[in-house]
């Protein structure tokens, strides 16, 4: 990670693909490669976005279900 708000790989599988996504308040980071979302909270500390409590992006929820579905198959 570099600065407070920013991701270079994913935590999950370690893709440089992450897409930056505003998300209400808050900036998402989606992984095209393995399909799950991230932030970064006020600590610094890297977080997986729950898509049952994420108000939603560009995205569109199909997107963070999908990631969520290959996550719970590991």
């Amino acid at each position: 990670m570099t600065g407070a708000l920013r991701l270079d790989q994913c935590p999950g599988c370690g893709s440089k693909g992450l897409l930056p996504i505003s998300a209400g308040e808050q900036t998402n980071f989606f992984c095209d490669d393995c399909r799950l979302c991230w932030y970064v909270d006020e600590h610094g500390w890297v977080n997986s976005v729950d898509p049952q409590t994420c108000p939603g992006c560009r995205l569109g929820k199909a997107s963070c279900v999908s990631g969520l579905g290959a996550r719970h198959s590991r």
